[in-house]
């Protein structure tokens, strides 16, 4: 068993050790395991829960985590249960720690207490978990009646319940991310689904045999690094064919390109479109 709160300095290591476990990892339910663990080993036989209030259904709480439950019954890690009715839900609705002494294996006045009382505890301790003025869960300690939690530990109890906040409020930054991941990761894929869909749904309906011909040479010189020129009398869509053939390529990715040729001088055309050297003419920097 561990130094069960004998003096300060038990009391500022149980605290220091809480701490880095908060600080070693961003694996919420590795984070709260240690705290459990080490509460337990400072405490003495304890049963530790945490639990986390639905973001969806503020009115429920998710079990996290359990530490050294022995048979309660109560140790379904994941299940949503009404706050109404708990212990955990009154430390909420109070915005305070709840202590709920003489545990009775026949009492009914929290959803925790018989099943808690048939495993030896004789007192529970809920500790809201708040962070940024908000509650987001609870911390709750079963004891043994003749371990003295209440009488001696519980500033360090509560000290230490401040620290699983922060992990609980680190956890959920984490799964938000996560989220928030996973929906850019399917937009993306919805956005290059609609690319393709443009891509395969050319701008062009081609009937006539010979235009069929022409879209036919378009996609197989699409695939290919040549340089094409495309001739046609104005209008007759020539810049259009050049796009359908950079979206048919592997390039379709990158930029389009377009130069109006007409409007650049013809001693500049060549520098322009093929490039210079530094000095060649009169303002050539590169």
């Amino acid at each position: 068993m561990g130094c069960h709160c004998k003096g300060k300095e038990c009391r500022d290591r149980l605290v220091e050790e809480a701490a880095q476990d908060v600080l070693s990892s961003m694996d919420m339910r590795e984070v709260l395991t240690r705290i459990g663990r080490i509460l337990g080993r400072h405490f003495g036989r304890t049963r530790i829960s945490i639990h986390r209030v639905s973001t969806s259904d503020p009115s429920r709480l998710e079990l996290l985590m359990v530490v050294d439950a022995g048979s309660t019954g109560l140790e379904a890690t994941g299940v949503m249960l009404p706050a109404e009715g708990s212990a955990s839900g009154r430390a909420i609705a109070d915005r305070r720690p709840f202590v709920l002494e003489g545990l009775d294996p026949a009492g009914s006045r929290y959803r925790e207490e018989e099943p808690l009382a048939r495993a030896g505890y004789g007192s529970l301790v809920c500790f809201p978990l708040e962070f940024d003025g908000e509650i987001i869960g609870t911390l709750d300690i079963a004891h043994e009646p003749r371990t003295g939690l209440l009488d001696r530990c519980m500033e360090d109890a509560a000290r230490v319940a401040r620290l699983a906040a922060i992990a609980l409020h680190n956890s959920r930054m984490m799964e938000e991310v996560r989220r928030l991941n996973a929906l850019l990761g399917r937009e993306n894929s919805i956005l290059r689904d609609q690319v393709s869909e443009t891509r395969a749904g050319a701008p062009y309906v081609a009937e006539s045999p010979i235009m069929r011909e022409v879209l036919s040479r378009v996609r197989m010189v699409a695939t290919s690094p040549t340089t094409v020129l495309v001739r046609g009398e104005t209008g007759t869509g020539k810049e259009g064919l050049a796009r359908l053939g950079h979206d048919w390529s592997d390039r379709f990715a990158g930029p389009f390109v377009v130069v109006n040729v007409g409007a650049i001088p013809d001693s500049l055309i060549e520098s322009e479109l093929f490039g210079h050297e530094k000095g060649a003419f009169t303002g050539a920097t590169a």
